[in-house]
């Protein structure tokens, strides 16, 4: 298999507009013009709706390619789009290959008949996804709400995108995942499933492998591997592959030892007393840390019923910080548990490592703002130490 990147500099023009920004993949209308000066930031004061009008428009999204004689020549090629936003029309060297409209979803073209060997040119003309949700609601009137899109619920698309009644209207375009030239020879992987079936201490692995065919009469070997986390091969399996369609191999199985798969016993606890005491299960809760040795690899709390029913005592937040050469350092500290912790501030606003954040008991939270995402109506902006000794800190036990 060989494969070519079309990630890096894609053009963006609005279809009523030459002018071209350059961007590379994950790229969208909204972002390349925000990052270009051409329009406020979307998510500032009112400027949705002016961000609203340019996504009502057409925008193309072009770029060009080389190809050799070797990939050319190849048994199969394939255009890839592992995920386009959402609604557009694809062009190779000015030959259309189809209409999309799905955000979720990955697109595969055979091209090698169109592809020429040097350079060749990719368009894809990427649709209003307002006016395609409009569009469909034409088609097939929905109810919706006014804080969101007429037709949004027919549309492949991330919903919230459409607005909500706490998000902004800002359905943007673009692609949002890579895009690739693959060539193939002999085969082709279409999909592979493992799995285990354990018994009186070993393992059963069973592998059912589809690929589709490439070269007809060629003899095709498959090589299943079973490999130990230390990097050893446990078993090994080699398959003549005859056929000319795709295949699947039912019943190759292996049986290697339980203790070689590296099986970890879990911890059990038993919290039935706590569930059953009404006056503690709602003021109790259980805190856990992970280690792989002696690297704890996370932690994390667990109540025993829903955070507005948990009885939060007053966590009694504190916090020091400290300035370094481009950012300010913030330690907070806790008396109690304090949870989905959040930080405002009046004269300014700002960006930090961690926006929403719990606490456990005497833990210590480090925080990171960095001076550039420290900004005022949009515009970046230097502040004294001392205004962080007016931060507002809020936390589950604040909401009564």
């Amino acid at each position: 298999m060989e494969k070519i990147n079309l990630n890096e500099n894609w053009c963006i023009c609005c279809t009523d507009d030459a002018k071209c920004f350059y961007s590379d993949v994950p790229a969208t209308v909204a972002n390349t013009l925000y990052e270009n000066g051409e329009i406020e930031d979307p998510y500032y004061g009112e400027n949705e709706w002016k961000t609203y009008d340019v996504l009502k428009k057409d925008y193309e999204f072009t770029n060009t390619f080389s190809v050799s004689n070797k990939v050319i020549s190849s048994d199969k090629v394939l255009l890839r789009f592992e995920g386009l936003d959402t609604a557009a029309d694809i062009y190779l060297n000015d030959q259309h290959l189809a209409f999309v409209n799905d955000m979720n979803r990955t697109y595969e073209f055979d091209v090698k008949d169109i592809l020429k060997e040097g350079e060749n040119s990719i368009r894809i003309l990427f649709h209003s996804n307002i006016e395609y949700a409009l569009e469909q609601h034409r088609k097939e009137p929905y109810y919706t709400t006014s804080d969101t899109v007429d037709g949004f619920s027919l549309v492949r698309k991330a919903h919230c995108t459409y607005g909500w009644d706490w998000g902004p209207k800002l359905p943007d375009m673009g692609i949002w995942r890579p895009v690739s030239i693959v060539a193939y020879n002999l085969a082709k992987f279409e999909d592979v499933y493992v799995r285990q079936h354990r018994h009186e201490g070993n393992v059963e692995v069973q592998f059912d492998v589809a690929f589709e065919r490439l070269a007809n009469g060629k003899e095709t070997e498959l090589e299943i591997s079973i490999v130990s986390p230390e990097g050893n091969c446990i078993e090994q399996k080699y398959c003549g592959i005859k056929t000319k369609d795709s295949y699947t191999i039912q019943k190759t199985d292996r049986t290697v030892r339980e203790s070689e798969l590296q099986l970890y016993p879990c911890v059990e606890a038993d919290f039935t007393e706590v569930l059953k005491n009404k006056a503690t299960f709602r003021s109790q809760y259980l805190e856990y840390i992970l280690y792989e040795g002696e690297n704890e690899t996370s932690r994390g709390t667990l109540l025993f019923c829903r955070p507005k029913h948990f009885e939060f005592a007053d966590p009694g937040l504190t916090y020091t910080f400290e300035e370094n050469e481009d950012s300010y350092i913030l330690r907070f500290r806790t008396e109690n548990y304090a949870k989905y912790v959040v930080l405002e501030a009046e004269k300014f606003d700002f960006v930090a490592s961690d926006n929403c954040f719990d606490i456990s008991k005497g833990e210590e939270k480090v925080i990171e703002i960095k001076k550039v995402d420290i900004t005022k109506d949009g515009e970046t902006i230097q502040i004294q130490p001392s205004d962080f000794e007016t931060l507002t800190i809020l936390n589950a036990f604040d909401i009564k």
